[in-house]
C-alpha cells in the first residue's frame, strides 16, 4: 500500500509576479516574498511552493557568488550545463540571437533553445526536468528580452544557478553588456526549501538576524508565516545538535544536502575554515555542454 504524503494546498488560481532592477534584486524579492507568504499555494514537509510565478528583471545584471552564497562549487554548475545544454542547440541559439541584438532582422524576431530533456526515474527527474526552454526577443526601441520556461526551481538553492544560465548567455549574446537585455521568468512551481535554502539566508544579514532572533526566542516560531516557520524548525534542529555535539555534528550526519548546510553554518560561525572557494557568476561559462 503506497503511503500518501501529507500537504496542505491553498491554490486558488491566481498567479505571482515579483520584480526586481536586477537579477540579484529580483532574486532577493521572490525569497522575501516567498518566505513572507501568509499562505503558499501547496505546503509540505520540507518545502512550500507557489504556483503561476513571474519573476521580471530590468536587467541580467548579477553579481552571484555560488562559493560564497550557496556552499557550491565549479562542479555543480558543470553539472547542471552538462544535464540542460546542447552544444549544437546552444551555438544555434546565441548565433540568431546575435543577428537579432544587432538589429539585422526584422522587428520583433524572435528565437529559441530547448533544454534537454533529462532521463527519468523514480529517484529523479520523476516529473521531468526543471529548465523547460528560452527565448530571445530583439526590440528597436525597448530593451531586449530573454525568457526562461521553468516547470520548477528552488528558490534561494538551485533556482540561483538557473538564473546564473540567463545571465551568462546575456552576456554572451550582448558582448559583456547584460543591462541591456531584460529577463522574463516563467515558473509553474517555485518551490522553497527548508533547510537546503539556508546557506543562501546565512550570507544575509537582515535574514540571518531573523534566524538569531528567533531562535534565541523559540516560542514564537509556531506563529511564524509557514515557510519561515519550517526553516526555522532546520534551523534550530542544527542549533541544538552543534549544542549538543559542537563540530562532531559533521561526523555524525549522514545526509548529504543536510551535512552540506550544517558545515556552511560552521564557516559562517567561524567554528571551522571556509572550506569552498568563491566562484563568482562572471566565471561561469558554457564549456561543459554537450
Amino acid at each position: 500500500m503506497t503511503r500518501k504524503r501529507k500537504t496542505k494546498s491553498n491554490f486558488n488560481g491566481n498567479g505571482h509576479h515579483y520584480h526586481g532592477k536586477d537579477i540579484d534584486s529580483m532574486i532577493y524579492c521572490a525569497m522575501a516574498r516567498h518566505l513572507e507568504h501568509p499562505s503558499p499555494d501547496a505546503c509540505l514537509g520540507t518545502e512550500t511552493h507557489l504556483f503561476n510565478v513571474v519573476l521580471t528583471a530590468k536587467s541580467c545584471k548579477y553579481t552571484l557568488d555560488m562559493g560564497e552564497e550557496l556552499w557550491l562549487n565549479m562542479g555543480r554548475w558543470s553539472r547542471l550545463i552538462k544535464e540542460y545544454i546542447s552544444k549544437d542547440s546552444l551555438e544555434t541559439f546565441l548565433r540568431c540571437s546575435k543577428i537579432i541584438y544587432r538589429c539585422e532582422a526584422r522587428q520583433g524576431a524572435t528565437t529559441e533553445m530547448k533544454f534537454i530533456d533529462p532521463i527519468r526515474s523514480e529517484k529523479k527527474h520523476r516529473w521531468g526536468g526543471c529548465l523547460m526552454g528560452i527565448t530571445y526577443r530583439g526590440e528597436y526601441d525597448n530593451h531586449p528580452t530573454l525568457t526562461l520556461y521553468s516547470r520548477t526551481t528552488y528558490m534561494g538553492y538551485m533556482g540561483l544557478l538557473d538564473a546564473a544560465i540567463v545571465h551568462v548567455l546575456a552576456n554572451m549574446i550582448s558582448d559583456n553588456h547584460p543591462e541591456k537585455i531584460s529577463l522574463r521568468w516563467h515558473i509553474s512551481s517555485m518551490q522553497l526549501h527548508s533547510f537546503k535554502s539556508l546557506p543562501y539566508m546565512f550570507t544575509n544579514e537582515l535574514w540571518y538576524r531573523c534566524l538569531n532572533d528567533w531562535e534565541k526566542n523559540r516560542s514564537i516560531i509556531p506563529s511564524l508565516k509557514p515557510t519561515w516557520r519550517e526553516c526555522m524548525r532546520w534551523y534550530c534542529r542544527i542549533c541544538e545538535h552543534f549544542d549538543a555535539q559542537g563540530n562532531a555534528m559533521m561526523d555524525t550526519e549522514k545526509y548529504g544536502p543536510l551535512k552540506r548546510v550544517k558545515r556552511r553554518w560552521l564557516e559562517h560561525n567561524n567554528y571551522l575554515p571556509m572550506s569552498v572557494p568563491s566562484v563568482l557568476v562572471n566565471r561561469l561559462t558554457f564549456e561543459k555542454a554537450q
